[in-house]
């Protein structure tokens, strides 16, 4: 069910909470979050998390690779299992500062290789916690989901791209606009006076026609 909504979502806004709310559903999760890398060098990293409740939080960062695991994750390309309680004080110290008791963090594939990583974490219930199971069901949920990422990701840069070049395209018409406008005003003026020059029944002094001819070259 999962993998039929995202297949249906072309823009990685309307993915997003889609996707995080069923891990959390389905993983019986409190937090649900993805970290997409970023596209170039200077540009942040995007972090969508869903927590309690059911707003998707949005933001922009720079990804610290001595903080969580998602440079192991993306590095080593495995998901990774957090059980309860998590081992290791830097890690049991960072995800606690974050309010995480256990997680799982699987990565997320694009074509140039890992794009980000996708974690669930806080098991509900005092008892259970993730086991290598759900791990096995998240890494599937996870290729999935990369799938239509990457193809929302590759939408949304044509889109960019439309746009950047429909406002060319609207630029040059207006300079062509401006261009034809300023080249016709003083071509109405020339023909109108070799109109005047010209006609069968024109009795012009001299005077006024030195002073046509002037128009014309100053004109032209």
């Amino acid at each position: 069910q999962a993998t039929r909504l995202l297949q249906r979502s072309l823009k990685v806004e309307s993915m997003m909470p889609t996707l995080l709310a069923r891990a959390r559903e389905m993983f019986r999760a409190e937090v649900a979050e993805v970290v997409l890398f970023p596209l170039a060098e200077t540009d942040k990293a995007v972090k969508a998390t869903l927590g309690q409740g059911d707003e998707v939080e949005e933001r922009l960062e720079d990804l610290d690779p001595t903080e969580g695991v998602w440079a192991r994750v993306a590095s080593e390309d495995q998901a990774l299992l957090l059980a309860r309680p998590i081992e290791g004080d830097r890690l049991s110290s960072y995800f606690h500062s974050r309010g995480v008791r256990d997680a799982m963090v699987a990565p997320l594939h694009g074509k140039g290789g890992v794009v980000g990583t996708f974690m669930v974490a806080n098991r509900l219930g005092e008892v259970s916690t993730f086991d290598h199971e759900d791990l096995q069901v998240l890494e599937a949920l996870a290729n999935h989901a990369s799938v239509s990422l990457e193809n929302a990701r590759l939408i949304g840069r044509l889109e960019d791209s439309l746009a950047r070049l429909t406002e060319m395209n609207r630029l040059k018409d207006d300079f062509v606009a401006t261009v034809s406008h300023e080249l016709r005003t003083p071509l109405t003026s020339i023909h109108g006076c070799i109109k005047t020059l010209l006609a069968p029944d024109a009795d012009l002094d001299p005077e006024t026609q030195r002073a046509l001819m002037e128009a014309i070259d100053r004109q032209a």
